[in-house]
């Protein structure tokens, strides 16, 4: 076999082992593609190479494996020149790193990494680091900070029209806002990325969302004191509910189905219709049993005594 024939041979067994989650064979493919690129002293393709070789080691447990393929890789991009491949490597390292429980360490690399982008104007690639860096204050419990970097994240998968990340980045947004108490923003973030999750036909982040805007709404009512407004507000939670329920049977989710049923019983209850929140939190119940979930079944049980 040529050169050229077992280097296409390689990348086509590695983009397979990937795909499917086989992190071993990548890994094999992956150093022996390192190996011919270094041959040919061709550093950056070496450096992109040993980055998703550091992923795939990292995949597999092995932390010091894959920070050392990173740095192997990071001095073969700075030997290249190549700042798109080393913005890539740090990027990628930051968020190992944050993963790994590394934040400062992860900081320093994504903030290095956005540097990097900004200077080549790979807008994608900031977006991308932003989003890392967001995580990484979450993670923090910093959700003012997180907003900040999720909100310029949001602005780039906006002007890119990349949807997928759209939402997914809304998502993350949300959650952040809601964790400072912007409820009603962080709801109008939750809504946009389900309507984008249902254009995609992702229906589980769509259920998933539907279920947390009905969560902010339930929240919404237990923080105020108008009876018109608790109404309003639990009618919502228990609409988003339910259109969360119907997609999860859709796609036949037995255990969110459980816990979307005794959610609707709650809210079924707090608005007086008693009758209507047995039949719900004895269905939780019936599914609970099912799945041997027996602390949950007893939190159902003690629902139902109060009937």
């Amino acid at each position: 076999m040529d050169h050229s024939a077992e280097l296409a041979n390689l990348l086509r067994k590695v983009r397979q082992a990937l795909q499917y989650g086989d992190f071993a064979s990548a890994v094999e493919g992956l150093e022996r593609l390192v190996l011919l690129a270094e041959q040919e002293e061709d550093w950056s393709t070496a450096a992109r190479h040993l980055g998703n070789l550091a992923l795939a080691q990292y995949r597999l447990g092995r932390l010091e494996a894959a920070l050392g393929s990173f740095a192997r890789g990071l001095r073969y991009a700075r030997q290249d020149s190549d700042p798109i491949t080393e913005a890539g490597l740090r990027g990628n390292l930051g968020n190992v790193l944050r993963e790994a429980g590394r934040h400062q360490e992860a900081v320093e690399n994504l903030n290095a990494a956005l540097d990097l982008s900004q200077q080549q104007g790979d807008t994608r690639g900031r977006g991308l680091w932003l989003t890392y860096l967001g995580l990484t204050y979450d993670d923090l419990g910093q959700p003012q900070q997180a907003s900040t970097f999720y909100m310029e994240a949001v602005k780039i998968a906006m002007q890119l029209e990349d949807r997928s990340n759209l939402a997914l980045r809304l998502g993350h947004l949300g959650r952040a806002l809601a964790q400072l108490g912007s409820l009603e923003q962080a709801i109008d973030c939750y809504t946009e990325a389900v309507e984008i999750y249902l254009t995609l036909d992702r229906k589980p982040e769509a259920a998933l969302h539907l279920s947390t805007i009905g969560d902010l709404y339930t929240q919404r009512a237990q923080q105020t004191s108008e009876s018109r407004l608790v109404g309003e507000y639990l009618a919502l939670a228990l609409e988003h509910y339910r259109e969360s329920a119907l997609l999860a049977h859709e796609l036949n989710n037995v255990p969110n189905q459980a816990e979307l049923a005794a959610k609707m019983g709650r809210i079924l209850y707090t608005l007086g219709y008693t009758d209507a929140a047995r039949q719900y939190w004895q269905a939780a119940a019936n599914i609970f049993t099912q799945l041997n979930l027996p602390d949950r079944l007893a939190e159902v049980n003690r629902l139902l005594r109060r009937l």
